[in-house]
């Protein structure tokens, strides 16, 4: 499945089955559940929408 990034406008590919992606959005399954084969980078881009690049700059600890 392909996914847009709602902050870089880039098309990124989610490595899951159309089964995967309907037990966790039809039968509200946890992702990782749902989905534990798939990288935590790719399921949070099916969350929130953002890729992991955009993810890390918009929601990094500058306390660091």
């Amino acid at each position: 499945m392909t996914v847009q990034c709602r902050k870089c406008r880039a098309w990124h590919t989610v490595d899951c089955t159309e089964e995967q992606y309907l037990d966790w959005k039809q039968n509200h399954r946890l992702i990782q559940d749902a989905m534990p084969d798939v990288k935590k980078q790719e399921r949070e881009m099916l969350i929130s929408g953002y890729c992991d690049p955009c993810f890390q700059a918009l929601f990094r600890d500058d306390d660091d």
